[in-house]
């Protein structure tokens, strides 16, 4: 189930302050200085993404989030 789509797409100097992203799919989108401060990434996936300054602070996740290799990811 995904509920909104981000696939290939090239996000840059967005934020997602509070969303709801659950079961939201990243895969192979590029993402630079993305804001997610804040959103439910619970089930999101986030395979092959490019990923460039993304602010995790303080999101929610679950053991089903799919992070890209070498994620750094502040919670």
């Amino acid at each position: 189930m995904i509920k909104v789509s981000f696939m290939d797409a090239t996000l840059k100097n967005v934020k997602f302050i509070n969303c709801d992203l659950t079961w939201a799919s990243f895969r192979n989108a590029s993402l630079q200085n993305v804001d997610f401060t804040s959103a439910d990434l619970s089930n999101a996936d986030f395979t092959n993404a490019k990923i460039k300054n993304v602010d995790y602070t303080r999101v929610i996740y679950n053991d089903k989030t799919k992070w890209p290799e070498g994620s750094q990811r502040s919670t």
